[in-house]
């Protein structure tokens, strides 16, 4: 699934108004690279399986948001990260 709906990248391919609402909780603005680098620090780390694995036998994946913003920038900077070596 791309992460924007159009060819410019000016439609991000996220719920409306999620990353607003994201923004606001944590007080600073929050990108499209923001979220899919957050999620995939959270979905890469082994805690992760560990902390969910038996809700994992349903097949699919589910993020679970931090209200905290420093973890939440913690997990984005690994996740870009993951996603650099990965691409």
């Amino acid at each position: 699934m791309p992460l924007y709906r159009d060819a410019a990248a000016k439609e991000p391919n996220i719920t409306h108004g999620l990353l607003d609402l994201l923004g606001e909780s944590y007080g600073e603005p929050v990108t499209p690279e923001d979220l899919i680098g957050y999620i995939a620090g959270v979905l890469g780390h082994p805690g992760y399986t560990a902390r969910f694995h038996d809700e994992l036998d349903v097949p699919g994946p589910r993020v679970p948001l931090t209200k905290d913003p420093v973890l939440f920038r913690r997990a984005v900077d690994l996740g870009q990260q993951v996603i650099a070596w990965q691409t």
